[in-house]
């Protein structure tokens, strides 16, 4: 099985053709779409896209027991026993096939084009990697389906000192715009949905992407990786941002399988620099950082991205640090 690349002229068909028959394969013969009893997540059908990116992968490794199926871009033929595939969810075709025979009651919508970068530089790129894709899986869910989709702290500008979910959005760059327009086409479109806006995610540079055509992984991980190798990195010490363990993101999105009440979330930590913050997972991790890590001052717009996590915390009883 072979990928040309991130929303290239993949094997789409052929590659979705191994995914069904794998699929018929597991579930013995009897039809994808059959009732199932109980309303726990172990007896549901779980979709993740995205499931070769950093967020995805750690996902998909985690409900390895709920037996999800994981679709994305660069999957190697390996993977495939794992029930993770190449889809190119900008096929229309292949994405209502998709649906049609493997009927999700949670999909995990994390397919992107995630690098803010690629997305000012290739906005026709951008918004295929976003709103099409959206739209593609929204207009072959199933009405009751619930729906769990990550958004962006790029929704704000950084005027508004701790904005709350209610808050003004006004995106600065292409990455939060889309991002914007994809909440907004899931909350008019969906009932059970469940949106998390997430400060800068980061683990502690000891989680990988699975998927070759995945985007850049989390400055802080390389800024981690890089200082156990002794090698000094600069770093902003007046650009601030709410950050996110990616081990905590995992578990508040496993909580968002049972939970009822929809909408959108702001995640994060209390706001700080990046200095501090690599420079505290460092301390944590017992690893030497004097020396290495070198404070600079930025120019990055927004300076400072604060949210107000009080939501998330009153629903979902959780705090990230």
């Amino acid at each position: 099985m072979k990928s040309t690349g991130i929303f290239g002229n993949s094997n789409i068909h052929q590659n979705t053709l191994i995914l069904f028959k794998v699929l018929n394969k597991n579930m013995e013969g009897k039809k994808l779409s059959m009732a199932r009893s109980g309303n726990n997540k172990d007896s549901k059908r779980i979709l993740i896209t995205g499931a070769g990116g950093f967020v995805g992968g750690a996902l998909f490794s985690k409900l390895k027991y709920a037996k999800p199926i994981g679709v994305d871009f660069g999957i190697t033929e390996g993977c495939q026993e794992n029930k993770l595939f190449n889809v190119d969810l900008r096929d229309e075709e292949a994405v209502k096939t998709l649906f049609n025979e493997y009927s999700p009651d949670i999909v995990f919508h994390f397919a992107a084009l995630t690098s803010p970068q690629r997305n000012e530089k290739n906005i026709e790129l951008a918004t295929e990697g976003h709103i099409k894709i959206t739209n593609n899986i929204l207009n072959n869910l199933n009405k009751d389906t619930h729906l769990i989709f990550l958004s962006t702290d790029k929704v704000f500008d950084g005027v508004d000192p701790c904005p709350d979910e209610k808050a003004k959005v006004n995106p600065l760059w292409i990455y939060g715009k889309l991002k914007w327009e994809c909440e907004n086409i899931v909350q008019e479109r969906l009932k059970k949905s469940h949106i998390f806006r997430l400060g800068i995610v980061h683990s502690l540079g000891d989680c990988f992407a699975s998927s070759k055509e995945s985007g850049p992984s989390s400055f802080v991980d390389k800024a981690i990786i890089d200082i156990k190798a002794g090698r000094e990195v600069v770093v902003f010490d007046n650009v601030e941002r709410c950050f996110v363990r990616l081990r905590l993101l995992v578990k508040l999105l496993e909580m968002a399988m049972d939970d009822c009440h929809y909408g959108i979330y702001h995640v994060g930590s209390a706001m700080m620099n990046y200095y501090d913050r690599i420079r505290i997972l460092c301390e944590e991790e017992r690893i030497k950082w004097e020396g290495k890590l070198i404070p600079r001052s930025g120019k990055v717009l927004p300076i400072a991205q604060n949210l107000n996590t009080g939501k998330l915390k009153r629903v979902f009883g959780l705090t990230f640090n």
